[in-house]
């Protein structure tokens, strides 16, 4: 059962949900109380206090669905490792994975960067089923995903689907491309 402070703070964080990207943060006038930023850290730090004392599995995938595409201004990092500080990955991931199934681009892109970390062959489907997104930063970020995997387990079957994002409109996907696929076919080697 949650605290009714709790209860307070999660609503608060599904207003805010999804955040704007960061292009649309950047232009908005700084310092303000009413800055979606500056709203979404008051609630995060008063979460991250509640949840010493109890870290229910619905903070994570109400986390999940804040991000908006970009970083943040640096802060959706805080998010996602707060989240990975959750005491049950076993309760946690498969909520990553799901996420990677969002109508938020942000929280496709996240749970791609989450999935990535945690280097566990069992992600892959799920960063597969990215790296066609629609939006160029979710690619980028599944692309990352299975650089990260194959760090740890053979993954050159995956050259044939990566191979031609090194011709996608986005310069950024095509770059991580590149190195995908030199990553892709070099785990096979060394494993």
């Amino acid at each position: 059962m949650l605290s009714p402070h709790m209860e307070t703070l999660l609503k608060e964080l599904q207003a805010l949900s999804p955040m704007p990207d960061d292009d649309t943060l950047i232009d908005m006038p700084v310092p303000r109380e009413d800055h979606p930023l500056e709203k979404l850290g008051q609630v995060f730090d008063q979460l991250k206090e509640e949840a010493q004392t109890s870290y229910p599995l619905v903070v994570v995938s109400a986390l999940l669905e804040v991000f908006g595409i970009g970083d943040g201004m640096e802060f959706y990092p805080h998010i996602a490792h707060f989240i990975e500080a959750y005491p049950h990955p076993a309760e946690s991931y498969p909520l990553i994975q799901q996420a990677t199934k969002s109508a938020n681009a942000g929280t496709r892109r996240w749970a791609c960067y989450l999935l990535g970390r945690r280097r566990q062959q069992e992600d892959e489907p799920f960063l597969v089923a990215c790296v066609h997104d629609e939006v160029a930063a979710v690619r980028r970020a599944a692309l990352v995903g299975l650089i990260q995997l194959s760090q740890c387990y053979p993954m050159d079957h995956l050259v044939p689907l990566v191979e031609p994002l090194t011709r996608d409109e986005d310069w950024g996907v095509q770059r991580t491309a590149q190195r995908a696929v030199g990553m892709l076919r070099a785990s096979s080697e060394e494993k």
